[in-house]
């Protein structure tokens, strides 16, 4: 799969509740970010350390991170998941840092994805732009289908993939 897939699945994943949070990424985690970004109800964030996920779940209330996996994944590199993922599912999104920002930055954050919903097409508007071919190998895999089909809360979008699969 290549980036675009990776956007494609994130936004089907977010956009129809089958998930709250995506983790994805690539070799810089570069290009997995900006492709997820493009799509509406998906707010991504490149994360290269703990300290990056904890600020992105605090300050920007996101739901998706973007991993590089080749760079700087030397010697420890296990220790900088582990606590990569530690830091941004351990506690509860959006409280703010430091605290005493918190209205300000979720007010903030909450404007973002209004913003990205305002200047974008509906879901089922980009569902039938995106090319057959393309969101055919974006939905192919069972590790993608398994989990979508069993916890996705739009009905529609569900219907709408299940001709792809």
């Amino acid at each position: 799969l290549t980036y675009s897939h990776l956007g494609i699945q994130a936004f089907l994943r977010l956009n129809s509740k089958a998930v709250d949070v995506v983790v994805t990424g690539c070799g810089t985690g570069q290009r997995a970010c900006m492709a997820l970004n493009a799509y509406p109800g998906v707010v991504c964030c490149l994360v290269i350390d703990p300290a990056d996920a904890f600020l992105f779940s605090q300050i920007n209330d996101g739901n998706a991170i973007s991993i590089p996996y080749a760079k700087g994944f030397g010697w420890g590199a296990e220790l900088n998941i582990h606590y990569i993922f530690e830091k941004l599912l351990s506690c509860e999104k959006g409280m703010g840092y430091p605290t005493e920002r918190r209205e300000s930055q979720n007010k903030n954050a909450k404007l973002l994805f209004e913003l990205k919903e305002k200047t974008g097409k509906s879901t089922m508007e980009i569902l039938n732009s995106i090319p057959e071919e393309l969101l055919k190998q974006a939905v192919s895999g069972k590790r993608f289908q398994e989990p979508f089909l069993a916890y996705s809360q739009n009905t529609e979008m569900t219907d709408f993939i299940k001709k792809y699969i």
